[in-house]
């Protein structure tokens, strides 16, 4: 699979080079299959420093917490299919066993930066209001603890 991101008018045409020498037979062979182009907005996948917030400063807070009003031990883990479920919408997939029944995936895999943040933002939020958790906001680089 190739994979470009366009940056300028000169890559652009590169692309459009590639795509005019692609050769297209009717019906499709093994050798010259069948092609998909997909022309979408780039956007920024999901940033480390958005996982390592939420793996590191987030779900422990939140664990925390519950240990220390209800003492319930939660793992991060637990949290995060919770949280997925709360607020993410699922990825549905037929069944493969020939039954009428739908496999419900929640997942932060693939979201944007921006989607990322909204999540972020919805944990956030309930922790605070449904939980009476505060949890600090992440430090950027750059900045001093004092």
């Amino acid at each position: 699979m190739m994979r470009y991101i366009l940056r300028s008018e000169t890559q652009r045409e590169g692309v459009m080079r590639y795509i005019e020498r692609l050769r297209i037979q009717t019906p499709p062979t093994a050798d010259h299959p069948l092609m998909e182009v997909v022309v979408r907005k780039y956007r920024k996948p999901k940033s480390l420093e958005q996982g390592g917030y939420l793996w590191a400063a987030v779900y422990p807070a939140i664990a925390q917490h519950i240990c220390d009003s209800v003492g319930e031990v939660v793992s991060p883990e637990t949290l995060h299919d919770d949280m997925k479920e709360r607020f993410l919408i699922p990825f549905i997939r037929q069944g493969t066993d020939g039954m009428r029944r739908e496999d419900r995936i929640y997942t932060t895999k693939g979201m944007d930066q921006g989607a990322m943040a909204r999540f972020l933002d919805q944990i956030l939020a309930y922790a605070a209001e449904y939980l009476g958790c505060y949890v600090p906001p992440p430090v950027r680089r750059g900045e001093d603890d004092a």
